[in-house]
């Protein structure tokens, strides 16, 4: 399991494997680090689109990040670890 992390400014959606799983047609400033989290299965390959609207010249950007969930909090900590991380193209 993975989880997508967004921050975002403006109105957004997000699309995982051309289906929409979440939209917030209200977003506005100021951005936030990790607001939203979207769970997903991690297994294969996935396309995640995120649109972002300008609100009129208001909105900055984005936000975006993953979390596995596989990996304890404890060991995270652990700073001589190192874990693979999803491969973005």
């Amino acid at each position: 399991q993975l989880s997508l992390l967004l921050g975002y400014d403006g109105p957004v959606k997000v699309w995982l494997d051309r289906r929409e799983v979440f939209s917030d047609p209200h977003g506005t400033n100021p951005a936030v680090p990790d607001a939203k989290r979207i769970r997903f299965a991690a297994h294969g390959e996935h396309e995640i689109v995120v649109g972002l609207s300008t609100n009129n010249g208001r909105a900055w950007g984005i936000f975006v990040r993953f979390e596995r969930h596989d990996v304890p909090v404890r060991l995270l900590a652990d700073e001589s670890r190192s874990y693979t991380l999803p491969a973005i193209q």
